[in-house]
């Protein structure tokens, strides 16, 4: 197991190159740059040129990128053009929000989906089976954003409401926090869990059909008996995969969610960071989730191990 995560790490460092010089390389083709968006419209050629050479966009695209990568590995991650600050500022604040909407969503997303998909495999083509699928299907088909979006319509049309904007930190104004996170955390884990429902739905169907699960009914045991603690195990661990890519997912930023209900997350940042060209803030975004989904599925593939013994990795 120790070798086996020690060569995952290391397997980290080409991958994170190779996706931080390709966004790199696409936000430099993209049409305008950070200096004539900064300075306007109404500026003159030669201004543009100054605050380019300024920015050091006047460099071949491979000097700019080496530059960077010198700082990343000084500590420097470079300064934000929209808010003269240091990005690594920036992306630290929006870490907690994003970290604590992604926590509540899967959280949200687990506790339905487990019983639903539960209840769902062992009344198979009965009624409960088909109302269970038909919610999951319209988890599916509903994008984020139109679901995100009737939340906050209903919200303010039936109640004269709307979630408080900003974020609150949990252990400053509890009651607060819970506000701003829990029509957002809904939303997200309302989609996540349609996706799980389905999954442990298909995987403890499969699973009942073993052998080792007759034998166990034939030995006298309760049929929720041999369900949680015989079939359900081993039926989680596709739905583990699963849980571990909605974490990282969710963990590095739901855009439409947090941008619909005003959460300063990474997700909201990224999509600032790109419509100002702010290199930087792009650059270290985008190094944050090309870590943070990575880990997530290291995490994923030690769990099964841990869920089911028969798999190992030496």
């Amino acid at each position: 197991m120790t070798k086996y995560i020690v060569r995952r790490l290391a397997l980290l460092v080409p991958t994170v190159i190779l996706v931080t010089v390709i966004v790199f390389t696409l936000m430099r083709a993209m049409p305008g740059d950070a200096a004539s968006l900064q300075i306007g419209d109404s500026a003159s050629r030669d201004q543009i040129e100054t605050l380019r050479r300024q920015l050091g966009l006047d460099r071949p695209l491979y000097a700019q990128y080496f530059v960077w990568a010198a700082g990343v590995l000084t500590g420097d991650f470079g300064t934000s053009h929209r808010s003269q600050q240091p990005v690594i500022n920036e992306l630290k604040n929006a870490i907690p929000v994003s970290a604590e909407l992604a926590i509540a969503g899967v959280i949200t997303a687990v506790a339905v989906a487990l019983p639903l998909g539960t209840i769902a495999a062992t009344n198979r083509a009965r009624h409960i089976d088909y109302v269970a699928r038909l919610v999951a299907l319209a988890g599916l088909s509903i994008p984020s954003f139109v679901l995100g979006t009737l939340v906050v319509l209903f919200l303010a049309l039936w109640f004269g409401w709307l979630p408080p904007t900003g974020y609150v930190p949990l252990y400053v104004d509890p009651f607060t926090n819970i506000q701003q996170f829990v029509f957002p955390a809904l939303v997200v884990g309302y989609r996540s869990s349609a996706l799980m429902t389905r999954m442990v739905r298909s995987s403890l169907l499969d699973v009942l059909q073993q052998d080792y699960i007759r034998t166990a009914m034939s030995k006298g045991l309760s049929w929720p008996t041999v369900v949680t603690r015989h079939a359900l195990r081993n039926a989680l661990i596709p739905v583990v995969t699963l849980i571990g890519t909605q974490v990282g997912a969710l963990l590095s930023g739901a855009v439409v969610t947090e941008t619909i209900f005003s959460l300063p997350g990474v997700g909201r940042l990224f999509i600032q960071a790109v419509t100002q060209r702010d290199y930087a803030m792009v650059q270290i975004v985008i190094l944050f989730i090309a870590l943070v989904v990575s880990l997530s599925n290291l995490i994923v593939d030690v769990l099964y191990a841990v869920v089911d013994p028969r798999v190992g990795y030496e």
